[in-house]
């Protein structure tokens, strides 16, 4: 019987094979950061903020484009808004591909669109969505988002003290609705908690470092069992989350085509339309789309209104000036909506410079389908790529004093420039960019616009400690627990947002 000692003495036995194998190349790689003389970088990039090692160790090669060796394999970064505008936009054939990952294959999470290699899947799957969350369409979603921000400012101003609570039921309904049809009523409902164990088993399989066999891509055609306790019991509670979180969803939206007067959600239109002979092939692409969208959505938006909170209560005189511009387009008493977006610039800065202070996704990654030739280099086709949109938000010479939060930075000549930067780096490159951008930007702007209409952000009251952005491990920003203070800015807005929840209420119930 094979112990698990034995599968890692073969592993390296092969890696040592692997060390005189490598392609014989007439141009040089490009520079790499000094490491271990035999593992090279494997040991020394962090699972909590790798990216903040990339940028070290780019200031330390001198340059934006650089190479890692990690089991051998070749690992690109680019810590440069240019580099990778010239590689994924540009050249965007050769990098259409993500690294495939051994955990999400495992788990079986490799159907879903952020794993999903080019080809009849990926297309369709892309197509479903970019019909669903077009600029045109998401018009359809502004009520909805619209109600949903009001509901979540009525809540916070029954009790503030569990603003992340609140937000994740804000976007978890936002995104639930669009998807299912369904409206969870609480925290507690089922859905929620299998798509949140779904996206934070995602996320942990995104995570650079976090699974050792993502070494050793080979090791995902032996059994589990020879892959250690730790990644064997992943690999079954991932499986578990991820089956139980289909269940769940089909059969919600089974209920919804079984009943034709239930308006039409981003799965049952779809399903209400296919042909029979294709329902089955399908069934199991809107299923990973829709868990897809969950996963790449609610944890970022989440981590976007967390920022957004963090950095009004540092800066009381942005959160002023925004809400006397505010104040100047709706008067009194009146709550926005998104047709008065054109007319509120300075609150549109304020977004964009939520998305670059703190982006939600610090990291994207793609694999190199060929030899491709960049300034003075040859880059290695099979190698990783590894974008890193942390440094390119916080480049100084695109962003003067990046650690600061400056929205002014976008208002003026270079400002709708600075935006597309931004709005480009955050969402993505080439044909992996992310199809929900506009539902995001769209339902945070109305969540910022009603938060700042509604409320005084502040920090509590004895509070020694000053809030700041501490993220949790994991490929996804997750802002840790913070506290804040909530004050009414008048009577006439409060008596608003109840009008509001009462004709909504009221148009639910016919």
């Amino acid at each position: 019987m094979f112990s698990f000692t034995h599968v890692l003495a073969f592993l390296a036995l092969l890696w040592v094979v692997a060390l005189g194998c490598h392609r014989y190349y007439n141009r040089p790689f490009p520079p790499s950061p000094p490491g271990h003389w035999f593992f090279g970088h494997t040991f020394h990039i962090p699972a909590y903020k790798p990216w903040a090692k990339f940028i070290e160790w780019g200031r330390s090669t001198a340059g934006p484009l650089y190479i890692l060796w990690v089991a051998r394999n070749p690992v690109i970064i680019l810590n440069d808004f240019q580099v990778a505008d010239d590689l994924f936009n540009k050249q965007r054939a050769a990098f259409s591909t993500r690294p495939p990952r051994v955990m999400a294959s495992l788990c079986g999470f490799d159907r879903g669109l952020t794993f999903l290699p080019p080809g009849r899947s990926f297309k369709k799957t892309r197509r479903y969505l970019h019909e669903a969350l077009n600029v045109r369409a998401i018009q359809a979603c502004e009520s909805m988002q619209m109600t949903e921000a009001q509901t979540y400012a009525l809540r916070l101003l029954e009790s503030s003290e569990n603003v992340q609570d609140e937000s994740r039921m804000l976007y978890s309904a936002m995104l639930i609705s669009f998807s299912l049809g369904y409206r969870p009523p609480n925290l507690s409902d089922s859905i929620i908690a299998h798509s949140d164990r779904v996206a934070k088993d995602a996320a942990l399989i995104l995570t650079t470092g976090k699974f050792w066999v993502e070494f050793f891509p080979f090791v995902r055609h032996l059994p589990v069992a020879f892959l250690g306790s730790q990644v064997a019991r992943c690999v079954r509670d991932f499986k578990a989350d991820l089956e139980e979180l289909i269940t769940e969803s089909s059969r919600i939206t089974q209920a919804a085509l079984d009943h034709p007067e239930i308006p039409a959600s981003f799965c049952s239109k779809i399903l209400r339309e296919v042909k029979s002979q294709d329902y089955v092939e399908t069934k199991e692409l809107v299923d990973y789309a829709s868990l897809s969208m969950y996963a790449g959505a609610v944890d970022t938006t989440i981590a976007s209104v967390d920022t957004f909170l963090v950095a009004m209560m540092l800066n009381p005189d942005i959160q002023l000036k925004a809400q006397k511009e505010l104040d100047n387009v709706l008067g009194s008493g009146r709550l926005p909506i998104h047709a008065d977006r054109t007319s509120l610039p300075y609150v549109e800065a304020i977004l964009t410079e939520v998305l670059r202070w703190n982006p939600p996704v610090p990291l994207t990654s793609r694999k190199l389908a060929s030899d491709v030739d960049y300034s003075d280099y040859i880059l290695p086709g099979g190698a990783s790529v590894v974008a890193n949109i942390w440094a390119m938000n916080h480049d100084p010479e695109l962003f003067s004093d990046p650690q600061e939060f400056q929205p002014e930075r976008f208002i003026g000549p270079t400002g709708r420039e600075a935006i597309r930067l931004v709005h480009q780096a955050t969402f993505g490159f080439g044909i992996r960019v992310c199809p929900g951008q506009h539902f995001a930007t769209s339902s945070l702007w109305i969540v910022i616009a009603t938060l700042l209409v509604t409320f005084t952000i502040s920090t509590v009251p004895g509070e020694h400690n000053e809030p700041g952005l501490d993220c949790e491990e994991g490929a996804l920003i997750r802002v840790l627990p913070y506290k804040c203070t909530l004050k009414p800015r008048s009577q006439a807005i409060v008596d608003a947002l109840k009008r509001c929840s009462e004709s909504s209420a009221a148009a639910q119930s016919k």
